[in-house]
């Protein structure tokens, strides 16, 4: 994996009106590991895999 600064990342970025930073992520549950998976480009989501068991939709 290539560590640096990729400026696409910055895509899954909102700044709020009132100044707070929102994420946009994509987790896909009950993983063998929990880590971040990477940047995806067409989605301007981070995707992170976690061990957690999904319910209710939620991981």
């Amino acid at each position: 994996m290539k560590l640096g600064i990729n400026l696409e990342f910055y895509g899954c970025l909102q700044k709020t009106l009132s100044n707070e930073i929102l994420i946009a992520v994509h987790v896909t549950p009950n993983a063998s590991q929990s880590c971040l998976l990477g940047y995806d480009q067409w989605t301007k989501n981070l995707k992170i895999a976690v061990r957690a068991k999904a319910e209710g939709g939620r991981a």
